[in-house]
């Protein structure tokens, strides 16, 4: 079973939440917002170099602040992050998903850069991939819905265009 097959079955199964006893403590939640930079074709996808997700592949944001929108939150994060301004353009999906320790929501937006050159300032490596492209890195977990939302996405945009 490749890894991609292993990580949606896992995505299946976690997406589902068990009972949980009266005695077990609520699980932490944690609201983020991503960045589906697209730039001459390709995507960015981002390696995490820090934290219990270490080496695994993300599209590049982060936690939303108290009062904040997701898009303001987007942009903020990915200056940050890559020193560049992103204007955030289409929500493409809100993914829940469970992870042992935490419950995550994350607001994924199809985003281009405004301004600025990209810096590298929280990932060990960054990587413009092709839209055939997307499953040759091993996506976190949460990540791999959002992956197969944007195939499907871009499959749609492909299709309009053959068809004008």
């Amino acid at each position: 079973m490749n890894a991609t097959k292993a990580t949606n079955e896992m995505t299946e199964t976690n997406r589902t939440t068990e009972p949980r006893a009266a005695t077990d403590t609520p699980r932490k939640r944690i609201e983020v917002v991503a960045a589906i930079i697209r730039h001459e074709g390709r995507i960015l996808a981002a390696q995490r170099g820090y934290g219990e997700f270490k080496d695994g592949w993300e599209f590049p944001g982060g936690k939303t602040e108290p009062g904040e929108t997701p898009e303001r939150a987007l942009v903020r994060e990915i200056e940050e992050e890559l020193a560049v301004r992103v204007k955030p353009e289409v929500l493409l999906t809100t993914v829940e998903y469970d992870y042992p320790t935490f419950h995550l929501t994350m607001h994924c937006f199809l985003s281009t850069i405004e301004a600025g050159e990209i810096e590298m300032k929280e990932h060990e490596a960054l990587r413009w991939l092709a839209p055939d492209e997307l499953d040759r890195v091993e996506w976190l977990p949460a990540d791999v819905e959002v992956v197969e939302k944007l195939k499907a996405h871009l499959a749609l945009d492909a299709g309009a265009t053959e068809n004008l």
